[in-house]
């Protein structure tokens, strides 16, 4: 699925944000470029933002930008619903809780699932549920003069 990279034209719905996505993004301080890239709202679901409490509480200090943005109603939590709950029964046992939700929810919302993860990715892919590899956003972003080489090299750096 092609990423429109535009703030003028952003992509017309929402997505569900990774803890890696926000996590990598946070670390550059460039949260603000998740928010050009959509018309509609920024979601994680409530195991991502227990994941990224636990990175702060844990001395990760460029986390508290993403929990700031959850605070003030920028990134929304998205509850399960029963019907995700019996979904991610049916998921592989290898995809992690949080991406279990992110999957779940994207599936029933028909949101879009931005991620890091491969083999998340390969899943979506397989099933039908909209997905975006982390590597190619941030290709695209760097195409569109959004994000720098700089920038991408510290994201992905150990």
């Amino acid at each position: 699925m092609p990423v429109s990279t535009s703030p003028a034209h952003p992509i017309p719905h929402s997505f569900v944000l990774d803890t890696n996505v926000l996590s990598l993004f946070a670390k550059i301080n460039r949260l603000d470029l998740l928010h050009q890239l959509a018309i509609g709202s920024l979601y994680l679901t409530p195991t991502i933002q227990l994941e990224l409490e636990i990175g702060l509480e844990n001395g990760v200090e460029y986390l508290a930008s993403a929990l700031h943005l959850i605070h003030t109603g920028k990134l929304l939590v998205m509850p399960l619903s029963e019907i995700d709950r019996q979904f991610m029964r049916t998921l592989p046992n290898k995809l992690a809780d949080g991406e279990a939700e992110a999957i779940a929810l994207c599936r029933r919302a028909n949101l879009t699932l931005i991620s890091h993860d491969r083999k998340v990715i390969n899943y979506c892919k397989h099933e039908g549920i909209n997905a975006v590899r982390l590597t190619t956003l941030a290709d695209q972003l760097k195409n569109a003069n959004l994000l720098t080489e700089a920038e991408i090299q510290i994201m992905f750096s150990s």
